[in-house]
């Protein structure tokens, strides 16, 4: 649960934006201030060959004492809400973002419905279809959130979980700016996670999460939410090449503050979306042992900066050198041991087996 963040934090696990027209934060630096493992400072710039290690860095690289950020005007928006069947995701979803300035949607799978949110100029035209919608999204919510409140033991709908469904009800179309119309977030303790996948394998996505989710002991308690940004600078961005679909779950804490039985669906969840060539949000929860060794691409790239601006390992994180295959400090020595990225416990080269084939026999 983020409760509050910092411009260097959101930077350094590669928070990203929404539409097709941003990636992550780092496209938003045009210059960024490092004090290195060694005490030296640098101030680097895209003309650095290690800019896109840095503006992406996962806190591995040193201090970030200081950025030059470009921003751009904040200009009034209309959003169309609706609601349609589930089979419009893999239609449609490409369409809404690529026709929009940024569209959001949740999926929710128990009753085969899409919910989106689709900001615009005014010159976004709706099908018949999303323009009707069907009328029962509050009975659908209302039955999702009493789900919740029962999964995480909460009788009177009191938590902070409880309430993050309560935006969905009596939804209409509205105006305001990307701030305005997406900042309804509720910080609620809970297993968030966020995968990021080719936004042109979004029906792949669709048809394999469907059957694994239905086929699952284990229930997500919120709709699984789908956002879409463009090309994104850094080594280790999940939307590295190519506009990318953040595919996000959640499992919320129950009031006496345990997790519910939720991580091996987002095990399966993560082996799934891996191999249609997806990549974890870096700020939220991942396996580093499931990330394939073909999604690996710039890690290479990020290690020789890792050697370059922290040579003595200061910044040393357990669950990131895991991932990038860094060898930590040897004990005794002053520098670091060789690195590569040898194979993890459990990690393959091809896709993991999904939750119906990995119980089988």
């Amino acid at each position: 649960m983020i409760t509050s963040q910092t411009v260097a934090g959101a930077l350094a696990t590669g928070t990203h934006a929404q539409g097709l027209s941003g990636g992550t934060f780092s496209d938003c630096v045009a210059a960024i201030d490092l004090m290195d493992g060694t005490g030296a400072f640098h101030r680097l710039t895209s003309a650095d060959a290690d800019f896109d290690a840095a503006v992406l860095n996962l806190g591995c690289l040193g201090v970030v004492v200081g950025l030059e950020l470009r921003g751009r005007p904040a200009n009034e928006l209309h959003c169309a809400r609706f609601t349609v069947a589930e089979d419009s995701l893999p239609e449609r979803y490409a369409a809404w973002n690529r026709e929009s300035v940024a569209a959001k949607s949740w999926w929710f799978t128990e009753h085969q419905v899409v919910h989106t949110w689709v900001t615009h100029d005014d010159s976004w035209t709706p099908t018949a279809s999303e323009a009707r919608g069907p009328a029962d999204l509050d009975r659908i919510v209302t039955r999702t959130r009493r789900q919740l409140m029962a999964d995480i033991g909460d009788g009177q709908g009191r938590t902070p979980a409880a309430q993050t469904l309560e935006k969905f009800l009596g939804a209409r179309d509205s105006k305001g700016t990307l701030h305005e119309l997406f900042k309804n977030g509720i910080p609620a303790p809970q297993l968030n996670m966020e995968i990021a996948v080719p936004l042109d394998a979004v029906p792949e996505a669709y048809a394999g999460l469907k059957e694994l989710l239905h086929a699952s002991p284990y229930k997500l308690h919120c709709p699984v939410i789908l956002r879409t940004t463009g090309p994104a600078h850094g080594h280790l961005s999940p939307a590295q090449a190519v506009p990318a679909a953040y595919l996000g779950f959640v499992s919320y804490m129950t009031a006496e503050g345990l997790i519910t039985a939720a991580r091996p669906l987002f095990d399966d969840t993560q082996c799934l979306l891996y191999g249609l060539g997806g990549r974890p949000h870096w700020g939220k929860y991942f396996t580093p042992e499931l990330l394939p060794v073909s999604n690996t691409n710039g890690f290479p790239e990020f290690c020789r900066a890792v050697s370059r601006f922290d040579p003595h390992r200061r910044f040393e994180n357990d669950t990131f050198y895991r991932v990038l295959g860094l060898a930590p400090t040897r004990p005794g020595t002053d520098g670091p041991a060789p690195f590569s990225r040898p194979r993890l416990p459990g990690q393959r080269t091809e896709p993991c087996p999904t939750a119906r084939t990995r119980h089988q026999g």
